[in-house]
């Protein structure tokens, strides 16, 4: 067998490396690719209004106003929910400001340029930090007690305390996980791959889905019945419609006043306090409840 001289050897060595590299591009050039999954329901957008800055990220809602983030810009905005109109600036506390979320008192912000955690005052300053699990950091929520958090090259969505210990961690639904809202007792998660804004049981279990008909879906926050979620592409911020979904759940009889007991014949229909409820004399009240 003829042995390959000095210049065959390096000719095989830089094909082989060609090879290997364009491999390794076909295998990972998918990640994060949108694939919009339009197979689920469109979400209804009520309302739209231009971002103050480009590329808008985070978004929360502090029981009175909206606040929203920019990767191009070293602030973060608060802004009227009726108009979008920002009406205070605070520093961003990094150069990386994504998701935001409302604790009652406090601002907290993750930022991916430094993968850090944030706490801030309404004025801005620092009141805590921690270090984010992964290296792409995105999504906030607070629960109540806890922070729910999305990183994206993970993929994962996390609980943790506000020492940035993780309680819990499991898997997203889509391929880029970024915002995230609390809304009693559920999580809402948007997905810049699919552009599908998911409803999760805390384990991570999609009980809804829905479909945003634009480009790179970002920060999410909760007012009352509706949804707020800035989308990076399209430099706006949405007002979003959560459809309305009912409810079946089972509680004792015995927690009803006596003027709602069941009574004969077995079966009744009742309507407490804008609830229909099935009544039953076994001790079982099945309540139909619909999201106004």
């Amino acid at each position: 067998m003829k042995k390959l001289g000095f210049h065959g050897a390096i000719f095989v060595f830089v094909v082989s490396f060609l090879i290997l590299a364009i491999s390794f591009v076909n295998a990972t050039s998918h990640e994060g690719t949108p694939q919009p999954d339009t197979s689920s329901p469109p979400i209804e957008i009520i309302q739209t209004f231009e971002a103050p800055a480009e590329y808008p990220e985070g978004m929360t809602f502090d029981g009175k106003n909206i606040w929203s983030t920019s990767i191009k810009s070293d602030k973060i905005f608060k802004h009227d929910p009726v108009t979008g109109k920002v009406i205070a600036t605070i520093p961003a506390p990094a150069g990386g400001s994504m998701d935001l979320a409302w604790d009652g008192q406090y601002l907290w912000n993750a930022d991916y340029e430094v993968n850090k955690i944030f706490k801030l005052d309404t004025n801005g300053k620092v009141l805590k930090e921690f270090d984010t699990p992964g290296e792409q950091p995105m999504g906030l929520a607070w629960d109540g007690q806890y922070l729910w958090h999305t990183d994206y090259t993970l993929r994962k969505i996390y609980q943790m305390d506000t020492n940035g210990k993780i309680i819990k961690e499991f898997l997203a639904p889509g391929g880029k996980p970024h915002g995230l809202a609390w809304d009693n007792g559920y999580l809402w998660n948007s997905d810049a791959v699919t552009y599908n804004i998911y409803k999760l049981d805390t384990n991570g279990k999609v009980l809804e889905k829905y479909y945003f008909p634009y480009s790179y879906p970002t920060g999410l926050a909760l007012q009352g019945d509706v949804l707020w979620m800035a989308a990076r592409d399209t430099g706006k911020i949405y007002k979003l419609r959560i459809p309305e979904t009912e409810i079946a759940e089972k509680i004792d009889k015995s927690i009803l006043p006596e003027s709602a007991q069941p009574k004969s014949p077995p079966l009744q229909i009742l309507l407490i306090g804008g609830l229909v409820v099935f009544a039953s004399t076994i001790g079982v009240i099945v309540v139909i409840k619909k999201r106004s």
